[in-house]
């Protein structure tokens, strides 16, 4: 397994830190609850765009790997396209 796709997988997992702290936003409240949101969108967006770049650089160096690092792009694109859509409604 390329360095790269393992680097895509490192950054879904800061992807689910960041929803962790979402989560964990949901049940506090005040000022607390509202840091834990803005670290958590931080956090998973930089995991998802991380993650996306990761991919993009798998899918072009390595043509074996060039079919789950799409799938990875893929599926980071459509979760941040829904972390947008849920900080906007937020």
């Amino acid at each position: 397994m390329p360095w790269s796709f393992k680097a895509t997988i490192a950054m879904f997992v800061v992807f689910a830190a960041g929803a962790l702290l979402i989560g964990f936003a949901c049940f506090e409240s005040g000022w607390q609850a509202l840091g834990h949101f803005a670290w958590g969108l931080l956090t998973a967006g930089v995991g998802l765009v991380g993650g996306l770049l990761f991919a993009i650089v798998c899918a072009a160096t390595q043509p074996a790997w060039r079919r789950q690092s799409l799938f990875a792009g893929g599926l980071a694109l459509l979760l941040l396209a829904g972390l947008v859509l849920f900080a906007r409604s937020a």
